[in-house]
């Protein structure tokens, strides 16, 4: 099981993160809070999980956001875009809580 951050240039400009609930089959959009935990638990090597091209299944807990009945996420599994995703192991993960600084034609 691996921690996933949202990316950090969607997080930056405010989008959310689709994802497709399996408990409830409800489609939603995630967006980075403080208390946003996002385990993967399932990855392929490309192969698709279902008709949306949905490719990682995660498990969600986030005890600031409801599901439609008013439960608080936790361990919610669901559908997700590993593209979505900065994945631990990458050297260059972009942490929301960092700023970076970046003069026009420099690099990071």
């Amino acid at each position: 099981m691996s921690e996933l951050i949202i990316r950090g240039d969607l997080v930056a400009e405010g989008l959310s993160v689709p994802v497709h609930f399996l408990d409830c089959h409800e489609d939603a959009n995630i967006e980075h809070t403080e208390t946003l935990n996002v385990d993967c638990i399932f990855s392929t090597d490309g192969e698709e999980l279902s008709e949306k091209g949905y490719g990682i299944i995660v498990r969600i807990t986030d005890p600031t956001q409801r599901d439609k009945y008013g439960e608080p996420w936790k361990d919610r599994m669901a559908f997700a875009y590993s593209i979505d995703f900065d994945w631990p192991h990458d050297k260059d993960v972009y942490r929301p809580e960092e700023v970076l600084d970046v003069q026009e034609g420099e690099t990071a």
